[in-house]
């Protein structure tokens, strides 16, 4: 599995060696301003890794411990959700961010905005995610754009519709 650029020729390469385009990989900007806030508490990586696990496709205990001790990263959690926030000045930019269901990442992922009092938020969301239509009608926009390619054995690990990746951690 891979994030390739929209670029024609980046995506018929993963074709040629047994990827597939599955959904876009929206980048969306916005206010964090007017969204609906529910009750995230901050968290340690290692009590949201089986969550981020099932979301993913893949246990990544060392990785998401290394991300946290970076400045300015703090994971959220819901009961059944979680989500990685890393701010910088009066940004923030959330992921990787999972759920149970795709509903618990959209709770994991608003709550942790909230809590996290940014005024503009940046966010890699597979188009299929219930929280692109959640973001784009309370204003936000689309800045940028890749495709998720996967092969039927990457697909089934990853679960784009309850899992929002990091651009640079996957």
């Amino acid at each position: 599995m891979t994030f390739a650029s929209s670029d024609p020729r980046a995506i018929a390469l993963y074709v040629r060696h047994g990827l597939r385009p599955w959904t876009p990989l929206l980048y969306l900007t916005g206010p964090t301003a007017g969204l609906p806030t529910p009750p995230a508490r901050r968290t340690r990586p290692e009590n949201i890794a089986a969550l981020d696990t099932r979301a993913s496709g893949g246990a990544r205990h060392a990785t998401l411990a290394w991300y946290a001790a970076l400045p300015g990263v703090s994971f959220y959690a819901t009961d059944r959700g979680y989500a990685a926030v890393c701010q910088t000045g009066h940004d923030v930019m959330i992921g990787p961010a999972g759920g149970v269901g795709p509903q618990d990442c959209v709770d994991a992922v608003l709550g942790a905005l909230a809590t996290a009092q940014a005024r503009i938020a940046r966010i890699a969301v597979p188009g299929l995610h219930p929280l692109v239509p959640a973001l784009l009608g309370a204003g936000w926009h689309i800045a940028d754009m890749d495709t998720l390619m996967a092969d039927d054995a990457g697909l089934a690990l990853i679960h784009p519709d309850r899992y929002v990746p990091h651009p640079d951690l996957g």
